[in-house]
């Protein structure tokens, strides 16, 4: 369980800011009962992911989060924060970037989730192929799988988001044994705004991104202008510049339980597209998060 002062609104964790939470996604297939949530200690250097489950309380008659487990994530080369994750079906991607260093670099790595639903109990095994980033920091990560593949759920896109900038990976063997160490063209676009973007796909293979930003003055206390916005991606074009194409901003009031600044993600379930988001930090000692997600 996290500690007394840590992801909280605490002097000791300078409000906020000392740590918070980075990523959140509910994990597909399980009736959005379970979820993954990261955050980063910037004193500390370290990273961790939080898995839990929604529960109902038939007292009480409304659902409340525990945690099941705590999970430091280790790291090589500095690259200590973890960022906004990336899911499609039993594949986890989580993002390591050496934060604060002189030079940036990052590593993408990949899991593999198995659920079992009688223990309450999820476990992730690390896949073979891994992504390597010099000089990019990697904010924020998020899969899909090639559906022009014979083995999709193995084979999958990937997209990897900084500040003013991503890069694209089509078709990426996640069995294979080894290392990528990125030259890929790198693709011009506002939408990672500090928390996480999303890629997603429709029936004739085009290519969209979802940002979810709060655009709110003072965003760690004020949730007023938690957004969503629709970016067209054509990743086949040779002018990186033109590839991205703002198409439409929506805003989504969810009172104070969530912060598109924060933890958010946009998760592929049940052949809907659901918005999950938590807070920067919890509100209580117990409480590990209060959140909120979306269907329609």
């Amino acid at each position: 369980f996290p500690k007394k002062h840590e992801f909280r609104m605490t002097i000791k964790n300078k409000f906020g800011k000392g740590n918070h939470f980075q990523g959140a996604t509910i994990i597909p297939n399980t009736n959005s009962k379970y979820f993954v949530i990261s955050g980063a200690d910037k004193k500390v250097k370290k990273s961790w992911l939080y898995i839990g489950k929604f529960e109902t309380l038939k007292k009480k008659s409304k659902t409340e989060a525990k945690l099941l487990n705590r999970i430091e994530l280790g790291f090589e080369n500095n690259e200590w924060h973890v960022g906004g994750l990336g899911i499609y079906g039993d594949v986890l991607a989580i993002p390591m970037e050496s934060l604060g260093q002189e030079k940036n670099s990052s590593t993408i790595s990949f899991y593999q989730i198995r659920v079992d639903s009688k223990l309450d109990a999820i476990s992730l095994v690390k896949l073979k192929r891994e992504i390597s980033l010099n000089g990019f920091g990697a904010g924020a990560v998020d899969i899909i799988s090639n559906e022009s593949s014979k083995d999709s759920i193995l084979k999958m896109d990937v997209a990897i988001f900084t500040g003013g900038k991503f890069k694209f990976f089509e078709k990426i063997n996640l069995m294979v044994n080894d290392k990528i160490v990125s030259t890929t063209k790198i693709f011009a676009t506002d939408a990672f705004r500090g928390s996480n973007v999303d890629l997603v796909k429709n029936c004739k293979g085009q290519y969209y991104l979802l940002s979810l930003h709060n655009d709110s003055f003072l965003e760690v206390f004020n949730t007023r202008k938690n957004s969503i916005s629709l970016y067209r991606f054509d990743h086949k074009t040779i002018k990186e510049k033109t590839a991205v194409e703002k198409i439409k901003t929506k805003r989504i009031r969810c009172r104070t339980n969530c912060n598109f600044r924060a933890a958010a993600g946009v998760i592929l379930d049940e052949n809907k597209l659901k918005l999950f988001s938590v807070k920067f930090y919890r509100s209580r000692w117990k409480q590990m998060i209060k959140g909120r997600f979306f269907t329609d």
